[in-house]
């Protein structure tokens, strides 16, 4: 799956979307941890072209970041 900031105006990025289980009740997302912050609008291009916005920072690493993800 790809990712992209805004109304997808940037370049899309490699991401993965986790979806809601045992340890979470929402799906979250795994992005590079440059360039993304929680509040964040989103395009997910995986099938239609879908906007979402990044919710709370659930655990990051010196490479990836996990955020809770919200409906726009």
């Amino acid at each position: 799956m790809r990712l992209s900031h805004g109304y997808g105006d940037t370049l899309p990025v490699p991401a993965l979307l986790v979806p809601a289980g045992v340890d979470m009740d929402t799906e979250t997302l795994l992005v590079p941890t440059a360039g993304f912050r929680a509040g964040a609008r989103v395009t997910i291009w995986e099938g239609p072209p879908r906007l979402a916005r990044l919710g709370i920072r659930v655990t990051v690493s010196p490479d990836v970041a996990r955020f809770s993800l919200r409906p726009d």
